[in-house]
């Protein structure tokens, strides 16, 4: 396979990369509405201080939501952060871990290397509610809404790059969250966004800031990139079965006091109004006094719509009004009225729950459909219902089941599902797929009864994190640094580029499947210093993982990412080999220093062929998916010494009228000139020695010349 170095160019899109250090700036945004933090100054806010860019991984319009509405708020109208600012939020699964990998740079583009930086995690105002993890720390949402979560410091490497690890919350309901089903497309509105909602959704809000920098709303701060990542189960759920209709208490019909027609052992009772009754219903008859006419009887006559009889050897006047109410239950049959249409017919099978009496409750096949407002069903109950209750539909009809998933599940006829966690638990299990539609799926099973608890179906061989089919073909690619053929030089695929010697410098190796799409949970082994290869830098690396916290610099002491060391004593096999999963973006992001003190010739460019034989200090490493077909991208890593600095040399001399400032090895360096009578002049010498003559006049004339750190101060007299 050949290196793509077509796809590296579209992943680092959004900045230029040089591994010895270059950066891009920021596009504009555009303008919006209106703002309560009016920007005060626009020509600062269209020159931030510095840019800080997000590139690994690089996000689209296609695998993220873009929020360019907030990008012209933050930046536009409000004086928050400087213009080009990105925001955008992205979909992870729950349990994975993300790199977030960024690139600091000044307004010249350079990069800002081994400078202090700090992610601002479950940012202030951001509604996050997500219990994460950065860098080993636990970050918790902040429940008063104003400050951020937490601040997590790293420092850049020599290319100004910085990684954070951020890995998954383990219960999205700890702070009000809820973890949402698989969204239907990368790019669809988040939960938080489509409900206005936080508590519909679970997710967390980070950006990057320079720690020197001062904090928003006081003075313009960085070019930056908000992040969201949005938290998704990516196993398809089985649904609970939802409510179709409530069974109500039935209104009664009232019993006045009366005296009622005794006869043989039988009462007839007469009614407010009109009582519906037919002979052999049963009733419930509640409140009278005596109170031997209440119970639950069946009517034995009906001498008029206002009066009915049962068996009863009561006596007596009733001195006390009561209720009549029909009975559901017949004593074989039970009819249940519904608040609303229930769609029933004969043959489903139903739950009814809550209901008082509850010999009515249980799961049931309907057997006859009076109305849509009723049903009957094989019962010895008898009584009224005194407590309302609910009427659930079964998935199951004792032959066949049909789940329904809380999102597009993706199943085919054929394939074999295991469905865990749903109650009733007769319809966990591995089942055989019969019939599928979008949201549900159909196997053959004598379990009844509505759902009560929602579970997971799973197809048997996913990958049971990412909910994905498991990674057998992927190409992988050096996401960062970025490499093309004007800083290196790339045959097929190997790449060989240059770097001085003791440098240090976050590598990003990025997995894709064929369509596209990130391989996630991949396990990858990177291998250093390879076999037969030649190779002989002294290198270490590591995997960056809950301890990292960046580089050591003079200026920043920090907890520096644990690395191995590469046995330099091995030449036929790998001197360093590592393993790492790829995160929810098909990364793995690893460190590599080099600690020799003595390297190649510094080449003329970055582009010149590389030294063999005895000169050539070097590192060979590339990256393989373990049992996965995959190209193997190699990178050979060229360690130089450095050019040796020259110090900045400044001369004055007069002669005559004429006054010379010499500036040697200051190329580059911003310098001012200041001459008594003269205008200040401020330049940047472009070549390494700069001569400079001025015309003065007679006089005392003094010269302060200041650049790169230096400052002479003569005096002369012109005559």
């Amino acid at each position: 396979m050949q290196f793509n170095l077509k796809r590296i160019t579209a992943m680092v899109a959004t900045s230029t990369l040089v591994f010895i250090g270059f950066g891009a700036l920021s596009s504009p945004a555009q303008a919006l509405d209106a703002c309560p933090y009016p920007v005060e100054n626009q020509a600062a806010n269209d020159h931030p201080l510095a840019t800080i860019r997000l590139v690994s991984p690089v996000l689209t319009d296609e695998n993220s939501v873009h929020r360019t509405d907030f990008e012209e708020e933050f930046t536009i109208l409000c004086d928050w952060f400087g213009v080009g600012t990105h925001f955008n939020q992205v979909y992870v699964p729950f349990g994975m871990t993300t790199n977030l990998t960024y690139q600091a740079t000044d307004p010249k583009g350079a990069p800002l290397a081994f400078t202090q930086l700090k992610l601002r995690a479950n940012k202030g105002y951001s509604s996050s509610n997500a219990h994460i993890y950065v860098n080993g720390t636990s970050i918790r949402p902040n429940t008063g809404g104003v400050s951020d979560g937490g601040i997590i410091k790293a420092t850049t490497d020599v290319n100004g790059f910085v990684s954070f690890v951020i890995k998954s919350p383990t219960d999205c309901e700890e702070y009000g969250g809820k973890l949402p089903a698989k969204p239907a497309h990368l790019n669809s509105d988040t939960p938080h966004d489509s409900t206005m909602s936080a508590n519909e959704d679970c997710y967390t809000q980070v950006i990057p800031q320079i720690i020197s920098e001062t904090t928003i709303h006081t003075e313009k701060t960085d070019t930056v990139d908000f992040v969201e990542l949005h938290y998704y189960d990516p196993l398809p759920r089985v649904s609970t079965s939802p409510v179709l209709a409530n069974v109500p208490v039935p209104v009664p019909t009232v019993v006045p006091a009366q005296t009622p027609s005794i006869s043989g052992g039988k009462v007839t009772l007469t009614t407010g109004v009109a009582h519906g009754l037919s002979v052999g219903d049963f009733v419930t008859i509640d409140n009278v006094s005596p109170s031997g006419y209440r119970g639950t009887y069946q009517v034995t006559a009906v001498p008029s719509s206002t009066s009915f009889s049962y068996a009863n050897s009561t006596t007596g006047n009733i001195t006390t009004a009561g209720t009549v109410v029909l009975s559901p239950g017949n004593g074989s049959v039970a009819t249940l009225t519904t608040s609303i249409a229930h769609g029933l017919s004969v043959g489903d099978f139903v739950t009814i729950e809550n209901v008082a009496p509850s010999g009515y409750t249980g799961t049931y096949q309907v057997t006859a459909v009076p109305s849509s407002t009723s049903f009957s069903y094989a019962n010895s109950t008898t009584g009224n219902i005194t407590t309302a209750g609910t009427l659930k539909r079964s998935p199951g009809n004792g032959t066949i089941v049909t789940l329904n998933t809380s999102s597009a599940h993706g199943f085919r006829v054929g394939q074999s599902v295991a469905v865990e966690g749903v109650e009733p638990a007769g319809y966990n299990g591995t089942r055989t797929i019969t019939a599928v539609t979008p949201n549900t799926f159909s196997f053959m099973d004598s379990t009844t009864g509505a759902i009560s608890t929602a579970g997971h179906a799973i197809l048997v061989g996913i990958d049971r994190v990412t909910g994905e089919d498991p990674v057998t073909e992927a190409q992988l690619a050096l996401a960062v640094p970025y490499f093309d053929d004007s800083n290196s030089i790339i045959s097929g695929t190997t790449i060989q580029a240059y770097s001085k010697i003791g440098s240090k410098q976050t590598v990003v190796v990025q997995a894709t499947k064929r369509d596209g799409s990130w391989a996630r949970n991949a396990l990858v082994k990177l291998r250093i210093n390879l076999g037969n290869s030649g190779a002989n830098a002294k290198v270490s690396a590591g995997i960056y993982g809950d301890s990292y916290r960046g580089f050591n610099s003079p200026a920043y002491t920090v907890n520096s990412l644990s690395t191995s060391a590469s046995d330099t004593t091995k030449t036929a096999d790998d001197q360093l080999v590592l393993t790492g999963k790829t995160d929810a973006f098909g990364s793995v992001v690893f460190a590599l220093n080099n600690s020799d003190t003595s390297g190649e010739t510094a080449p003329v460019s970055l582009t010149s062929p590389v030294p063999t034989g005895a000169e050539a200090k070097y590192s060979r490493v590339t990256a393989t998916i373990e049992g996965v077909s995959s190209n193997d991208p190699i990178l050979e890593v060229h360690f130089f010494n450095p050019a040796a600095v020259l110090p900045t040399v400044i001369t004055a001399t007069a002669t005559g009228r004429v006054i010379k400032v010499t500036l040697k090895n200051a190329k580059g360096k911003t310098s001012t000139i200041t001459i008594t009578g003269k205008a200040k002049v401020t330049l940047t010498p472009t070549s390494a020695t700069q001569v400079l003559n001025y015309t003065v006049t007679k006089g005392v004339k003094k010269v302060v010349v200041v650049s790169n750190g230096k400052t002479l101060t003569k005096t002369f007299t012109i005559k």
